[in-house]
């Protein structure tokens, strides 16, 4: 049996050197997903592949990692240790779930339902003839000679007395 330094560069030799680069840079860029306890258990299987890490190097990491409205409050208490810092972003992260505002009341469902259900206006085809544009109730333009109006009503008067 060979000694263990040995069986450890047979098996690098056999299988190759590990092909993510930097455990460091992959704990950098760890992405929150879904919860706080989702991205510490993550977080925490790759920190176990980076010995040379610190604790506080850790936690800055983990709070680095988190979404602003979690994030902004675990560092303004500025957590020491990973173990603290995760323990302040479960607070946190349940604190925000608390102070959601209520789903809406389903007084609105009625009228959403008879929305959806009206038929969609027909499409205009080239075929038919387009509805004549409607008026309004009251005419802008006056009927009565004024001094803006002067000269159309005598170019008018005369163009039509030849």
């Amino acid at each position: 049996m060979p000694p263990w330094d040995r069986f450890r560069d047979l098996c690098l030799l056999r299988f190759g050197p590990p092909i993510r680069g930097s455990r460091l840079a992959e704990l950098g860029r760890l992405p929150f997903t879904n919860t706080v306890q989702d991205f510490a258990d993550r977080l925490q299987a790759l920190a176990c592949h980076a010995p040379g890490v610190t604790g506080q190097q850790r936690a800055e990491l983990f709070v680095g990692g988190l979404p602003d409205y979690i994030r902004v409050d675990v560092e303004l208490q500025a957590p020491q240790d990973l173990q603290t810092a995760m323990h302040l972003a479960r607070a946190y992260e349940r604190r925000a779930q608390a102070v959601q505002p209520a789903p809406r009341p389903a007084a609105d469902a009625p009228l959403i339902r008879c929305l959806r259900s009206r038929p969609p206006p027909a499409p205009h085809r080239p075929d038919q003839r387009a509805p004549p544009p409607r008026l309004p109730a009251r005419s802008a333009v006056s009927h009565r000679p004024n001094s803006s109006n002067v000269a159309v009503w005598a170019f008018a008067s005369i163009a039509t007395s030849r």
